[in-house]
């Protein structure tokens, strides 16, 4: 089960990749197609599963697998206790157990080093501003309206541990900004606006829930960029434009990689209320049998990527959480350079960009054992989830599905 969902292994419109690239890094957005994965054959509704409600014990073997990150703080601190405070707190941070965008290039950054020891030297917490946390309507991702899961929740005790030891170094600690795109992205991705703050007031409630309000701040981008609309409209026409000219219709999508293909697994299709068969052959593994309906989903991901695209650029241009928090620490979930500049890639689980490449809210969460037995959690498309009868369906109170266990961790 493990060797085919994790991820070992591992654009439309015409605007030149380079030039996006050197913009925003080597991922503009992350990768997230579904037809990689084996996709069952029949309808996994179909699949008799165990079931249970989520109780301590489960939550238990989430916390295990949060903190299986194969990382000796003890042993880290022995290297490092004779550089200056600014230096370990940022080894820390930077350290391959939390960093997936290479250690080296992160820790020796002089851009950041400046602003952590700047921050140490004013004896206030290191501010790190993440965007991250959106809203994503793919039945084949999550086959429920099910809001977070205990992959949010892990994402939250994965940020607070990473404060916690941050702390025992330096007593001011760390704080996590995360900035949600879940309206920011409405326009491109077309999910209900009251779903979109439901799953932010989720996430919220859930920080507050694991007590980490201390470490972890919740904003809405969307409302963070209103006093400064005028500017971010401004920029996000031109750089609309400036893509549609480049490149109408279907051209630029065999030059654009796994861009295209990433998009149309992300707009909304649960409005289409596709049954299995249907909804195999639009985003399975073979889309080898032209629908009609292909054309429709097509269109609608090529929109979407000429505007989340020209979202990106315009956030980028006004560079907003650096206005806010002139000496923030910019993390990302993509993989590569910002601006030509090493950037932090902070995990959002211990897994991401190791077995695993699909944010939370791009699947399900699966705990498994990984080689030594041990729980990991990976996240992946429900419907490879729902269809193996080997796994545990974890329920919350309301019936919804928020996590699969293998049967071999969910029995001991």
């Amino acid at each position: 089960m493990s060797r085919s969902l994790s991820t070992d292994q591992t654009g439309c419109c015409g605007v030149p990749l380079s030039k996006i690239h050197s913009r925003l890094g080597s991922e503009v957005l992350q990768r997230s197609a579904v037809h990689d994965y084996p996709w069952p054959e029949k309808d996994p509704e179909e699949v008799l599963q165990l079931t249970r409600n989520w109780t301590e014990k489960d939550s238990d073997l989430l916390d295990q697998a949060v903190r299986n990150i194969r990382f000796s703080f003890d042993r880290f601190y022995e290297s490092v206790r004779t550089l200056p405070i600014a230096g370990q707190l940022w080894a820390l941070i930077t350290s391959k157990a939390f960093n997936f965008n290479g250690v080296e290039g992160v820790r020796k950054e002089p851009f950041w080093v400046a602003r952590i020891e700047a921050a140490v030297a004013r004896a206030e917490p290191v501010e790190i501003a993440y965007p991250l946390i959106c809203k994503v309507n793919n039945p084949a991702k999550r086959m429920s309206l099910v809001g977070c899961t205990a992959g949010e929740r892990a994402t939250i005790r994965f940020f607070r541990n990473l404060a916690e030891s941050a702390k025992t170094i330096y007593q001011p600690g760390v704080r996590i900004r995360v900035l949600s795109d879940a309206t920011l992205y409405n326009n491109a991705l077309q999910i209900p606006l009251p779903s979109a703050y439901a799953y932010m007031n989720d996430f919220r409630a859930l920080i507050t829930e694991e007590q980490a309000n201390t470490y972890i701040v919740f904003h809405d981008y969307t409302s963070l960029l209103s006093p400064v609309h005028r500017q971010f409209e401004e920029a996000y026409n031109r750089h609309y434009c400036d893509i549609s000219k480049q490149g109408t219709g279907w051209k630029g999508w065999a030059d654009w990689g796994s861009l295209p293909t990433s998009v149309r697994a992300n707009v909304n299709t649960r409005r289409l209320m596709l049954d299995y068969p249907l909804l195999k052959k639009l985003l399975g593994q073979e889309q080898t049998e032209f629908i009609p309906l292909r054309l429709d989903v097509d269109t609608q991901a090529i929109h979407a990527l000429c505007d989340q695209l020209a979202v990106k650029l315009a956030c980028d241009e006004l560079d907003l959480p650096n206005r806010i928090w002139p000496e923030c620490i910019r993390a990302t979930c993509h993989h590569g350079l910002k601006n030509d500049r090493y950037v932090l890639g902070l995990r959002v689980y211990p897994e991401y960009y190791l077995h695993s490449k699909l944010l939370p809210y791009h699947g399900m969460p699966l705990i498994e054992p990984d080689g030594r037995g041990t729980a990991r959690l990976i996240i992946a498309p429900e419907v490879c989830l729902r269809s193996d009868d080997q796994l545990i369906r974890v329920l919350n109170e309301c019936g919804e599905p928020v996590l699969y266990i293998c049967s071999a961790l969910g029995n001991r």
